[in-house]
This record gives structure tokens, sequence and C-alpha cells, in this order.
């Protein structure tokens, strides 16, 4: 009878990709994507680089991968967001954590040099776009269009968290205005979900 992979062995495994993809993601995070290698992964995790080769055959698998992760986590997070009458406020403020924007910003500068990852992006961005207008247009947005909603909601919500980042604040306060303006009309509601 042929052995094969165990249970505790696949539990194994998954521990020790998961435990890859968290390092890679820190290291992203703290030193940016440019820092990440095999052998920086396999030092933090404490196993060796032909362990991270095992599980991912090259650097960019392994950026492929967290990507893939992310995008997934990031997927489920706007489903249970968007499951609201005042959809486009809930992407507003996803897309205003800080939190999230580092990592966005290092694989938007992975993407200029990775053609694979630049794919990978640009793909996922245009699923969301698809998710977001639809809960959108299924909120009525006055007549306005939900796709240009989508885009102006999540680009300039990620714009100010960056530049916020940077120490830059110049002109956000009058932005801010005029976004909770725009979404007033576009649904109706203050930022408390009062009809006005």
């Amino acid at each position: 009878m042929a052995k094969g992979i165990t249970s505790a062995g696949r539990k194994e495994r998954a521990s020790a990709r998961g435990a890859l993809l968290a390092a890679t993601e820190r290291l992203m995070v703290e030193e940016g994507y440019a820092a990440v290698t095999t052998r920086r992964v396999a030092k933090i995790v404490g196993v060796t680089p032909a362990l991270v080769h095992y599980h991912f055959a090259t650097t960019d698998d392994l950026l492929l991968e967290l990507f893939r992760s992310l995008s997934a986590r990031f997927k489920e997070e706007l489903a249970s967001r968007l499951d609201t009458p005042d959809p486009l406020r809930a992407l507003w403020q996803l897309n205003s954590d800080p939190d999230g924007s580092a990592i966005v910003l290092e694989f938007m500068a992975l993407s200029n040099h990775r053609k694979a990852i630049r794919q990978e992006i640009a793909a996922f961005v245009e699923e969301l776009r698809d998710i977001q207008t639809q809960a959108i247009a299924a909120a009525d947005g006055a007549g306005l269009s939900p796709v240009g909603l989508s885009v102006l909601a999540a680009g300039m919500a990620r714009s100010i968290v960056m530049e916020q980042s940077l120490g830059v604040t110049l002109g956000h306060d009058e932005a801010l205005t005029m976004v909770e303006a725009l979404m007033r009309h576009a649904t109706g509601k203050d930022a408390d979900g009062r009809g006005t």
C-alpha cells in the first residue's frame, strides 16, 4: 500500500507556507519589496532557503502567492463591508485604512518591474471594480455612474492615505468636504447614515 501524505503532514506544510507568506508580508511592509529574498524570508522564519524553494520555486512565485493570499482576504473583507445600505461609504472607509496602504504601495512599485505581478494586479483591480460597481448600483447612486463612483471613492481614499503617510495634508480637508458632499448627493445620507 502506497503511503500518502498524512493529515498532520498537510497541516505542517500549510503551516510552513503560511509562516513564509507572513514573513514575506512583514518584510515588504517594514523594508519594501526589494528586501524580499528567499534567504531573508528563510532567516526570519528560521528555516533553510531550500525549504522556501520547496514551497515557492522563485521569489516571484512567493510574491505572487502573497498577492493572491492578500487579495482573497481583501475580497472577503470587501464583500462583508459592501453588504450594507451605504456601500459607497463602506468602500471609502475600507480604502481609507492606512494599515493596508503600505503593502498596496509595495505591490504597485513591484508591478513596475514584474510583468506577471502587474497582470495579476490589473485583473484583480478590475474584478474588484465590478463587485464595487454592482454594490453601488444596487444602492441607487442618484443617477451618477456607479463605476465612476467606485473609482473616485477607492482612488481618492487611497491617495489621501498615501499622502498622509508622507506627511502631506494640504488640500485634504477641502477634498474630504467635497467627497462628503458627493456621497450625500449619491446616497441621500450623511456620514451618520441619516437622510439629508
